[in-house]
């Protein structure tokens, strides 16, 4: 494949090559990446796409921990009203309980103080019809 003749380039030659290439390279434009690759070289060009990447990445992940953020802000906004409207239950409830507390000690004393009554009466009446009937028998065997 190879032929053994070697073919002889002078240093005019050389350098003519090199003009004519950075100015076919110029020439077509910056758009084309080859023509970065060539022109910064290929650390440049990878630095570039590794910055930019990298700078993509992060903003991804500020965005991630932003929206988290804003999702546990709303979810401890929440949670505070969720706490305050169970502290406004629990001091109803604390309300209800002392209202309750109060009637039903009012309500056992009555309750007694009914009982109470009702004994004295049932007791009176029958002590009324012992002496009555201790009259009658003392009036009805007293003369005789």
């Amino acid at each position: 494949m190879y032929s053994s003749a070697k073919r002889k380039f002078d240093a005019e030659d050389l350098e003519k090559a090199k003009d004519d290439e950075r100015e076919r390279l110029i020439n077509v434009g910056d758009e084309d990446e080859e023509d970065d690759f060539f022109l910064k070289g290929a650390a440049a060009k990878k630095s570039v796409r590794f910055a930019a990447d990298k700078m993509k990445v992060v903003q991804a992940q500020v965005s991630e921990v932003t929206e988290a953020m804003r999702d546990n802000v709303g979810r401890l906004l929440e949670r505070g009203d969720q706490l305050d409207e169970l502290n406004a239950r629990s001091d109803h409830l604390a309300t209800t309980a002392d209202s309750f507390r109060t009637s039903s000690v009012r309500m056992r004393r009555e309750m007694w103080w009914n009982r109470m009554k009702s004994k004295l009466f049932i007791g009176g009446g029958c002590l009324t019809l012992l002496v009555i009937i201790i009259i009658l028998l003392i009036i009805k065997y007293g003369k005789a």
